[in-house]
């Protein structure tokens, strides 16, 4: 069966490829280079926009002085969006100075004299980002057609963005016009604490204008907390030097906003990486279904670093899609440098917990996070299986979270349909169903599991 995205930036990923690219960089020297490179390359450009910095490598060396002498505004993102590095151009447009306050859910790192020195975390990201020049019709159908090329080179044949807002929609809406949306389409709008009616009428209009046969406008993402490396993740409990964090939706924020949301039809999407807020997710959804009774519902809760273990078994009992991103479950210079010592020995145990969660009877579904990581799925669907670096190996990653190659391939195809709600149309192959289909080169059930990842799509049809 074709390949179910349950989580990736399409259109989002795709402009950020048109600005400058840092995924390669090894130094801030060779960053530094890369965005000056294309600074002088687009004079046009009132912004030098880019982004994909390795936070493993760069979290805590990256200061506003470093890009000054590009002489424009420079907004940078890591490769996980959730922090930021500029220079003092970007900081002055956005009024940003010593006296500015941390916004809630976000800090700006700042030096010895409290002046912010460069480096956003979380919602401080959003307060220079709004100063951002938009992204013009052409850039993002641009990026969209790049993604819809690795899309199909990847056997990619629906998927959920689960970020978008009226200009990602038209972008979609227009590709499908032209023919060129070749795949079908799932999408959620942010929706932000104390604005869920607002958020709720916004995609109650999008769904009337924009829905179509291969686009749908049909749940709300919630950010229900950051990430471990910059310990802006929801923990039960606290981090290891005593750092004490909470989900970003107090409890009846959450539960009010779930209701609103479910009530008119949508479902729930939550970013929620920290077990805490891995916690209040599967709290809201059972809420939801106790106030308002059992209905086709598909709720997703997406990344799923960390889960309690009192948590496991709610997944099932409360009908929630585990969303992983499998590429992530591996030690990389993110788990060894950046989540380990701050989550301890014993949590970094329970990382990424795949086979605890298909175990207590909960379902799994795939995603890339793209851009965040590459799309394609084979890669996914080796760490899945071996819990280490799919390009050189290693040492794996809580080795006993391991699933089997069936199991994973289910993630991304069978399971991956209860993501879009659409069980009876997609997700297996059998006579009745849509045929999205992909063709791959091998057998990869006669394939080692340390060379999934080597696996290619030679067709796809949707």
């Amino acid at each position: 069966p074709g390949f179910i995205d349950a989580h990736v930036h399409l259109v989002e990923g795709g402009v950020e490829t048109l600005g400058v690219q840092l995924g390669e960089a090894q130094s801030v020297d060779e960053m530094v280079a890369l965005a000056r490179d294309w600074a002088r390359r687009h004079p046009e450009a009132a912004w030098v926009v880019g982004g994909g910095w390795d936070a493993s490598l760069f979290n805590d060396v990256l200061r506003a002085e470093q890009l000054d002498a590009i002489g424009r505004p420079v907004f940078l993102s890591s490769a996980d969006a959730h922090s930021a590095w500029v220079n003092h151009a970007a900081l002055r447009e956005a009024g940003v100075d010593a006296s500015t306050p941390d916004p809630d859910d976000g800090r700006f790192e700042r030096d010895a004299s409290g002046l912010p020195n460069g480096t956003l975390r979380e919602t401080a990201v959003d307060l220079v980002a709004e100063f951002l020049p938009a992204p013009t019709e052409r850039d993002l159908d641009l990026g969209l057609e790049h993604a819809l090329g690795l899309a199909r080179a990847f056997g990619i044949t629906a998927a959920v963005d689960p970020n978008v807002d009226e200009d990602l929609l038209a972008a979609y809406a227009r590709a499908e016009a032209a023919g060129r949306l070749d795949l079908r389409v799932h999408t959620a709008t942010e929706l932000l604490p104390g604005e869920h009616e607002e958020a709720v009428a916004q995609l109650e209009s999008m769904r009337a204008r924009y829905e179509s046969e291969r686009l749908k406008v049909d749940a709300a993402k919630f950010y229900v907390d950051g990430v471990v490396e910059s310990q802006t993740a929801a923990l039960v409990d606290p981090y290891q030097d005593g750092l004490d964090v909470h989900p970003a939706f107090s409890r009846d924020e959450m539960f009010a906003a779930a209701l609103a949301v479910d009530a008119a039809g949508f479902d729930v999407h939550a970013h929620a990486i920290g077990d805490a807020a891995v916690r209040l997710s599967l709290d809201a959804i059972e809420v939801v279904e106790r106030a308002h009774g059992r209905r086709d519902r598909h709720p997703v809760v997406a990344h799923v670093e960390l889960v309690h273990p009192g948590d496991l078994a709610r997944f099932a009992t409360t009908g929630a899609l585990a969303a992983f991103q499998p590429l992530w479950a591996y030690p990389d210079p993110y788990i060894r440098d950046w989540t380990i010592p701050v989550v301890g020995a014993d949590r970094a145990e329970r990382l990424y917990p795949l086979r605890s969660v298909a175990e207590a009877g909960g379902t799994l579904v795939g995603g890339s996070d793209w851009s965040v990581s590459t799309m394609n799925p084979w890669a996914a669907i080796e760490v899945a299986v071996t819990r280490a670096d799919p390009e050189a190996g290693g040492a794996p990653l809580a080795a006993s979270e391991a699933i089997s190659l069936r199991e994973v391939i289910a993630a991304y195809t069978r399971d991956g349909s209860l993501a879009l709600g659409r069980a009876s149309e997609l997700g297996t192959v059998e006579v009745g169903k849509l045929a999205d289909l992909v063709v791959v080169d091998r057998d990869p059930f006669t394939v080692p599991a340390d060379r999934l990842s080597e696996v290619r799509v030679t067709a796809r049809f949707v």
